[in-house]
């Protein structure tokens, strides 16, 4: 399948959206992005081209959205990206210029529990993230 007039020049362009949707158990539709590449002897092989940050949260707080922030101002944690269609082993996305160092998780108002933990799941580009860590 190729991603009519996103495919040229041996690459994919496509985006990580800068907002996402809450989903009970998941991540958003649209906000996962995949390649899958094969021929009809070997079949189509489906690879990841992103990871997902899992956040479990309880209290007695109203979730509304999350904002997903980072502290390197230069790391695009959304926005256009880039994949090579001529890998060897694995995928390799990488993002590009005019990118966003944020994404939001809109969750449209969950009421946390006080005794079970409800999981959030963001998209985010797979690499390397430089700290420090803040948890709020």
């Amino acid at each position: 399948y190729d991603i009519s007039g996103r495919h040229k020049d041996g690459y994919i362009y496509l985006t990580l959206p800068q907002e996402q949707e809450y989903v009970s158990g998941s991540f958003g539709p649209g906000a996962f992005p995949m390649i899958a590449m094969g021929t009809l002897e070997s079949g189509l092989k489906f690879k990841n081209l992103s990871a997902v940050l899992k956040i479990s949260m309880k209290g007695k707080s109203l979730i509304k959205s999350i904002t997903l922030t980072a502290n390197d101002k230069s790391t695009s944690l959304s926005g256009p990206a880039v994949v090579k269609t001529d890998y060897e082993d694995e995928p390799q996305l990488t993002m590009s210029e005019g990118g966003s160092s944020s994404v939001v998780l809109n969750v449209n108002a969950i009421e946390l529990s006080e005794t079970d933990e409800t999981d959030f799941f963001i998209v985010v580009p797979a690499q390397t993230y430089k700290g420090p860590y803040h948890q709020i």
